[in-house]
């Protein structure tokens, strides 16, 4: 191998070195016939509603359960195609009883099944060094359920688009790094248009990992008011929200790496005032690309 093919690769080489989870939606490209694939699940529980306005109301407690599968595969260096599928959901609505007269005014509800998905592609449109600036595509796949009577909804029913660009920077020698994106979402019938702003740093000890994520949701408001997208506002129009984690990470056997994540949001509009937990299970042939070296 080339000295100049060699540097190339560290920016690479040392992503794999922070955490498989550094590389999730990032803004670096799989290398040719190489993938990162993630076994994750999620956990959000609260009876605390802010309403469009950001008003908040009480509401019986809501929780969602997610199972999903991330996958993404470089198809060339520069080309990487990702997928993301949630393959179970279980939302649930507790039972609503007056504390005094024990009447029930809600007998409770649960619903559960495939999500909304999605597929798409990343393309590098630069590197130098350790940085990198690519563009994404994904798309909606509406295959979730959109007619739940009280609202449970595990899908919008709707075709969406998003375009995004993001940039990465290695810390090379020191084992950190650090990336941000913006999102445009196009959404139909009825619902509005949605920009996302995100960043990201992570740290590598040994076999540890840590990561930093800020991200923001902006409602560009030209959806039907009368879309409400479910209880909880998890579809909902004219949803903003500023939200700010942590994500812990460790190497558990070979190639695997078990992370816990929180995020919470803050500033809420259509949204439920409660943290969302989140467990993964990572691998990633990245481990095994010619040039980089581990001990």
């Amino acid at each position: 191998m080339t000295t100049t093919r060699a540097y190339s690769m560290l920016p690479t080489c040392l992503l794999v070195l922070l955490s498989a989870d550094a590389l999730n939606a990032g803004a670096w490209t799989q290398p040719l016939g190489t993938g990162f694939y993630k076994l994750g699940s999620q956990m959000l529980r609260g009876n605390d509603y802010y309403d469009r306005d950001g008003n908040s109301v009480l509401i019986p407690t809501q929780s969602e359960y997610t199972l999903s599968l991330y996958a993404e595969f470089g198809v060339r260096d520069d080309l990487t195609l990702v997928a993301y599928v949630p393959f179970y959901q279980r939302i649930t609505l507790n039972r609503q009883i007056g504390r005094d007269s024990g009447f029930v005014y809600f007998g409770g509800d649960a619903a559960q099944g495939i999500a909304d998905s999605e597929v798409g592609a990343r393309y590098r449109l630069w590197q130098n060094g350790s940085g990198v600036v690519s563009a994404a595509l994904s798309f909606g796949l509406p295959v979730g359920d959109d007619s739940h009577p009280n609202g449970l909804y595990t899908g919008d029913g709707e075709f969406n688009q998003r375009l995004s660009l993001l940039f990465g920077r290695s810390l090379y020698p020191w084992p950190g790094y650090f990336s941000m994106g913006v999102a445009y979402n196009i959404r139909h019938s009825g619902y509005d248009d949605v920009l996302r702003f995100s960043a990201e740093a992570g740290r590598r000890w040994q076999r540890l990992s840590v990561t930093l994520r800020v991200e923001a949701l902006e409602s560009v408001d030209n959806g039907d008011a009368s879309v409400h997208g479910g209880a909880g506002g998890l579809y909902g129009n004219d949803r903003r929200y500023v939200g700010a984690g942590v994500e812990l990470g460790t190497d558990v056997a070979g190639d695997l790496h078990l992370s816990l994540g929180l995020l919470r949001g803050f500033r809420l509009h259509n949204a439920i005032d409660a943290p969302t937990i989140s467990v993964g299970l990572s691998t990633s042939a990245l481990l095994r690309i010619e040039g980089c070296t581990f001990s």
